[in-house]
């Protein structure tokens, strides 16, 4: 959920769920829930909720959204989680979500935290479903070459 840090969603900073709550002033939570769930995202379930950050982002504003409940580590996948979050809210309130602003690296901190400029306009466009694909053969490449020295099981997790 840190890529939530990069645009203008709470990511649940200055509640008791930081990284779990995820939401802004302009959110339906059951919305963006039904949303999630249908898209059947492997280990995780979502369920609308209302909070008030302390501080950071919408600090002292009533945010409705989601609170991400693992339901299984092993098939759960954190940053395609956090890649089809942010597309969601894109789909559903296009004109309200935004990503943080360019830095002096003339990058913005979004670009950063993925490490790829291209993904923002993926998901706006709904296509991140296609670069999440682009990544299979080099994990599965990955896991292949460091088996052999992994010291506290046979596999290596990817996603």
């Amino acid at each position: 959920m840190g890529l939530i840090e990069g645009t203008n969603l709470s990511e649940g900073r200055g509640t008791t769920r930081p990284f779990e709550f995820i939401g802004a002033p302009f959110i339906n939570g059951v919305q963006l829930a039904t949303r999630l769930n249908a898209i059947d995202l492997p280990g995780v379930l979502a369920r609308p909720v209302f909070f008030k950050p302390a501080f950071q982002k919408h600090e002292g504003i009533l945010c409705e959204g989601i609170q991400l409940h693992v339901v299984s580590r092993s098939l759960c996948q954190p940053v395609k989680t956090g890649l089809k979050l942010i597309e969601a809210v894109a789909e559903l309130y296009p004109d309200e979500l935004s990503f943080n602003e360019d830095n002096e690296s003339k990058s913005s901190f979004f670009d950063q935290l993925v490490g790829d400029r291209t993904v923002k306009e993926r998901i706006r466009e709904g296509q991140i479903d296609d670069w999440i694909e682009s990544w299979e053969l080099p994990l599965q490449q990955f896991s292949a070459l460091v088996t052999p020295y992994l010291l506290y099981g046979d596999k290596v997790t990817t996603r």
